[in-house]
């Protein structure tokens, strides 16, 4: 349960297994999505984090478009300039607008460049 009148952010954290998961020459990351309450999201972000640092450090936010009910697919582009060989962790996550709201994330990938 959320305390009143804070952001309510829920998001899973992966620390990269390096150097064996590297994301050097990534292009994006893809996954499928779905939530309990779409009405309930307020925003989603998949976090491209630069270290390790648990629930903080810098990062890249990238928007991803609001989840609903049912199972759909998710592609976001990892912006031009940015090298995602720095990438140490990922977070994939919601804004929720309600305490209660459950989020499914499955089939997550990375996509290189051929």
């Amino acid at each position: 349960m959320f305390p009143p009148n804070v952001d309510r952010w829920t998001y899973p954290e992966y620390v990269l297994q390096l150097p064996q998961e590297s994301l050097k020459g990534a292009l994006g990351i893809g996954f499928e999505v779905k939530v309990s309450q779409a009405s309930a999201v307020k925003q989603m972000l998949v976090m491209a984090v630069t270290n390790k640092q648990k629930e903080g450090g810098s990062s890249v936010n990238l928007q991803v478009k609001k989840p609903v009910e049912q199972w759909e697919k998710r592609f976001v582009q990892l912006p031009a300039g940015f090298d995602p060989a720095k990438i140490e962790q990922l977070r994939i996550g919601i804004n929720s607008l309600a305490d209660d709201v459950t989020v499914w994330l499955r089939g997550i990938r990375i996509i290189y460049a051929p």
